[in-house]
């Protein structure tokens, strides 16, 4: 077990490298770009975390045995993009705009490490735990918040990004299955591309006070999806083995159903 911590206030690098068998997790915060990365790799389980304070970006790699969990949030874009494909994983990020907490957790057999940085002070406490396999960062920002929940059992994915009345929900319950979700407040744009075998969900949402909510459901194979952005909302059922399902949705007041 190996505990690395750089601490460098100009740019501000911190990295935690946390060996328990084939398990690495390095987490690195940069206070120029405000970047956090955590890489955790338990034979191939891989959790990076990516923080940028002028974007607003946080990306989650997750990989064990076939499993990827991304998420990307742009702050000025408002871009949150979920890649889920997985067999065995759980990955909760939290990303909070007010309070700057980023929160990673990647539940595993044995190892926790909480690493907790405050930008006015610069202080960085790391706490490596051995039993709970827990990966937690809390990194000092402004106004985001994303959570990303998967949970292996029912292959639920959640994002929950609270950026000025910016709601994202995704949840993803299917083993073979491909969902993208492009969800653009000006041209109000939703595609929902469903694939019975990639295990795939991307979600795209660009905009202020808006709403979008993906539900895959395994047992009646629907995709839903509710994207509230001026009155226009957008459910797309698709109960097939390899279907593609594009919704163009470009009305202020208009609701689209297939």
């Amino acid at each position: 077990m190996d505990v690395v911590v750089n601490s460098d206030k100009e740019p501000l690098d911190v990295i935690v490298n946390f060996d328990k068998e084939p398990s690495d997790v390095i987490v690195n915060f940069d206070k120029e770009t405000s970047d956090v990365i955590v890489n955790s790799d338990k034979e191939t389980s891989d959790v990076i975390v990516n923080s940028d304070k002028q974007e607003s970006d946080v990306v989650v790699n997750f990989d064990k045995e076939p499993s990827d969990v991304i998420v990307n949030f742009d702050k000025e874009t408002s871009d949150v993009v979920v890649d889920s494909d997985k067999q065995e994983s759980d990955v909760i990020v939290n990303f909070d705009k007010e309070t700057s907490d980023v929160v990673v957790d990647s539940d595993k057999q044995e190892s926790d490490v909480i690493v907790n940085f405050d930008k006015e002070t610069s202080d960085v406490i790391v706490n490596s735990d051995k039993e709970t396999s827990d990966v937690i960062v809390n990194s000092d920002k402004q106004e985001s918040d994303v959570v990303v929940n998967s949970d292996k059992e029912t292959s639920d994915v959640i994002v929950d990004s609270d950026k000025q009345e910016s709601d994202v929900v995704v949840n993803f319950d299917k083993e073979p299955s491909d969902v993208v979700v492009d969800s653009d407040k000006e041209p109000s744009d939703v595609v929902v591309d469903s694939d019975k075998q990639e295990s795939d969900v991307v979600v795209n949402f660009d905009k202020e006070p808006s709403d979008v909510i993906v539900n895959f459901d395994k047992e009646s194979s629907d995709v839903v999806v509710d994207s509230d952005k001026q009155e226009s909302d957008v459910v797309v059922n698709s109960d097939k083995q390899e279907s593609d399902v594009v919704v163009d949705s470009e009305k202020e007041p208009s609701d689209v159903v297939v």
